[in-house]
């Protein structure tokens, strides 16, 4: 079947299109592999970081001083967010239950790009479109990743803010001994 090429078409630049095309999904495609799993991670570090201090700073109200009732239920509503948001921190370090990031795998790469120049009448145009389809269906499983990732951090957040509200009311109520 041959397919109808308007007049005037000019592969050249439809060729130069898809090579910009192909640099675009490239880089979107290490974005999402490596720049945003990695701010992430920083993320819920510092999500870690903050968690275990206001874990430190509850250890030392209870230490030798007994909390009123109000101040003692604060405290420990801190706490359980503090450790909820803790745990979400971690799961993001781990990777569990996220899914994996789809890469880039060169060998089925060649592999693939060998058969369409064997049998296609344009072989580089087909490959750059490949390529490009390629791409995105990897950039759609790293997105899903991605994002899964994302609102466990979203979670953790609000929890850590609640816990260091719940701390500081807890601090208040001790100091007011109420």
């Amino acid at each position: 079947m041959e397919q109808l090429v308007p007049p005037g078409f000019d592969h050249a630049e439809y060729k130069a299109a898809l090579l910009k095309i192909l640099d675009l999904a490239r880089d979107s495609h290490i974005f999402l592999t490596d720049r945003s799993p990695a701010l992430q991670v920083d993320i819920a570090k510092s999500y870690l970081w903050v968690s275990s201090v206001i874990g430190a700073i509850a250890m030392f109200l209870v230490k030798d001083v007994a909390l009123s009732r109000y101040a003692a239920i604060a405290l420990a509503g801190s706490v359980t967010s503090a450790c909820v948001s803790f745990s979400l921190s971690l799961l993001v370090l781990w990777g569990r239950g996220t899914g994996t990031h789809a890469l880039i795998e060169p060998k089925s790469l060649a592999d693939h790009v060998g058969i369409l120049f064997a049998t296609e009448e344009k072989p580089a145009v087909a490959t750059y479109l490949w390529l490009i389809e390629f791409i995105h269906a990897g950039n759609q499983v790293n997105i899903a990743t991605n994002t899964r990732r994302t609102r466990r951090l979203r979670t953790a957040a609000p929890l850590l803010f609640a816990s260091f509200l719940l701390l500081c009311i807890s601090i208040l109520l001790r100091s007011a001994n109420v």
